[in-house]
């Protein structure tokens, strides 16, 4: 036996191939190992060198064919080759024949152009297209060869969603480093897809300086201010841009201003600062408005209001000729509609806001090119629409249908005539932008004249202001006029102006000179993009109740939706 026998002790009992057993026993026996070593098989060598041979020449051919062909070449092994029996005559005369092309020899794999890029996925989240109907459309478009299953078009629209998401993301923290913002909220109930229910969802966004973003809309358990502080903390914080955060617009709610448990005590005290308080002044408009239609119409009895039902009934039935203007002319009714001519030369936010500023020119008897529209949505909600639709109804009211006391209500709705008490009742306890916080406003306002500035400037440095100043004035009704805007600054007043950015050195010079300061044109333009109306946050309760029930039901995934949408909508604002 061999000495150096480094086989399995039972490798006999192993080898299954009666030949290797032979070969085996031939190693072991003791005149010594049977057989002797050669040299190259040559066969062998020429077979690999032919297939090699072979590969060259394809890649050469065809470049875009190299994977296959060397995918195909190393899939096929020697033994393969000693089945084929006669390829040893065939390969060496393989040669492609010159009326054959390469892409005979080897057809090539067709290339896809991709159908599911970021900006289709985008475009499907804005239309609310869900996945199985974006197959059908695919199909449409592309054939059945090419549309993927619904699986695979759901996996690639969340991860384009996601990934959309983040760079969103990136890109406000990168463009907003040291833009002191408004933080915006709002709450609704809103329904979600079936069996999900009615939710309170809370749309949280900032503003400033040219900055208008949708931060989230999460879902709250109840619309506390504990519960909502919390929510628009977090919110800030996520994005990282609790430090940028100089202020809070709201609505005027008790969950809102409460001085213990409302939201912006609460969000105060995550921040660990003061902020200052912009009270929505369109829901302010919205309460003195309201208190005026209250005195004539009644308080509310639904969300309804019979009067203006009625009215979009009969509409199709006026005539356009017909509309007439007040027959008792109104005091400054010549003031009041040169204002309203400047106004219509000013870009206005919103379409209603336009729409009342004709109405009013057209009720004072002025002329304006503009047709009386169709009435809109007119629910308690839209306090614009009290205003618009007692307007249209006064115009129409000698052929609309009116008892005697609807009609004396509207023309004194209208007029404002014996109301203004209730309005301006209403107006004093909101008196919020003349508080010791925030009428240093008034500083960069072109309309306020240099020695009233001055005067501000003055009580700014020299009143002592409160501890704890109110976040709103306390004035009497009947002492408004008789107060100036200096009146209601103190030294708590500075606050706004730091928190603008900017310093205050500029309150050490004259208010003559400052238009030629670094530091105070820099606060002024910050101050002007302050946004202290929550149309934005009623723009993000809009974009949740149209998506909240469509495409998703993962609340992460759903975050995401609301991020594409709204920057789909932004780069593409109509389908022009």
């Amino acid at each position: 036996m061999t000495l150096f026998d480094i086989g399995h002790a039972d490798a006999f009992d192993l080898i299954t191939v009666d030949e290797d057993r032979q070969f085996l026993l031939g190693q072991r026996c003791p005149d010594g190992p049977r057989g002797i070593m050669q040299g190259v098989d040559q066969s062998l060598a020429d077979r690999e060198r032919r297939r090699l041979e072979r590969g060259v020449l394809k890649r050469s051919s065809s470049p875009e064919r190299a994977t296959t062909a060397t995918r195909s070449s190393s899939g096929l092994g020697a033994g393969d080759e000693e089945e084929n029996g006669g390829d040893d005559e065939r390969d060496a005369d393989f040669v492609p024949s010159a009326g054959i092309s390469a892409q005979s020899a080897c057809s090539p794999k067709r290339r896809r152009t991709p159908i599911m890029t970021p900006a289709v996925a985008a475009a499907l989240d804005r239309t609310r297209i869900s996945d199985r109907t974006a197959v059908h459309l695919f199909t449409a478009v592309h054939g059945a060869d090419t549309t993927p299953a619904r699986s695979t078009v759901r996996r690639h629209r969340r991860s384009a969603r996601e990934k959309m998401a983040k760079e969103i993301k990136a890109e406000m923290t990168v463009n907003v480093p040291a833009v002191p913002l408004i933080i915006h909220w709002d709450g609704k109930l809103v329904e979600g897809m079936a069996g999900e229910g009615i939710a309170e969802r809370l749309p949280i966004l900032v503003s400033g300086d040219g900055i208008q973003k949708l931060l989230m809309v999460p879902k709250l358990a109840a619309g506390t201010g504990v519960l909502t502080g919390q929510a628009v903390y977090d919110a800030a914080k996520e994005w990282d841009l609790v430090d940028n955060i100089i202020g809070m617009c709201f609505d005027t709610t008790v969950s809102n201003t409460g001085l213990k448990e409302g939201a912006c005590v609460h969000i105060m005290k995550h921040v660990k600062r003061n902020l200052l308080h912009f009270a929505c002044r369109h829901h302010v408009l919205e309460l003195v408005v309201g208190a005026a239609f209250t005195v004539c119409f009644g308080p509310s009895s639904g969300p309804e209001i019979q009067l203006f039902k009625q009215f979009v009934k009969w509409w199709p039935l006026a005539n356009q000729a017909s509309s007439k203007p007040l027959d008792d002319p109104v005091d400054g009714a010549d003031k009041i509609i040169a204002t309203c001519h400047a106004l219509l030369k000013e870009k206005q936010p919103r379409d209603d806001y336009r729409e009342m500023v004709q109405l009013t020119i057209i009720v004072l008897g002025g002329e304006v090119e503009a047709n009386i529209r169709k009435p809109g949505a007119y629910h308690r909600a839209r306090w614009m629409a009290k205003v618009i639709y007692t307007l249209k109804i006064t115009l129409f009211r000698e052929e609309f249908a009116l008892t005697k006391h609807e009609k004396r209500e509207l023309i004194r709705f209208t007029t404002f005539i014996e109301i203004g008490r209730a309005s301006g009742k209403v107006m004093a306890q909101h008196m919020w932008y003349v508080s010791e916080e925030l009428v240093g406003l008034s500083l960069f306002d072109e309309a306020t004249v240099v020695e009233e500035k001055r005067a501000i400037v003055s009580a700014m440095q020299q009143r002592l202001g409160e501890k704890n100043p109110p976040r709103r004035a306390d004035v009497a009704l009947d002492a408004v006029e008789q107060r100036s805007l200096a009146s209601f600054a103190t030294t708590n007043s500075v606050g706004l102006v730091t928190a603008l950015g900017a310093g205050h050195d500029f309150l050490n010079v004259d208010p003559a000179e400052w238009s030629g300061r670094d530091d105070y044109t820099t606060a002024r333009r910050h101050a002007r993009h302050l946004r202290v109306v929550n149309d934005f946050a009623e723009r993000g309760v809009a974009l949740i109740s149209a998506f909240c029930g469509a495409i998703t039901r993962d609340e992460e995934q759903r975050q995401h939706l609301l991020q594409v949408v709204e920057r789909h909508r932004a780069l593409y604002p109509c389908a022009k």
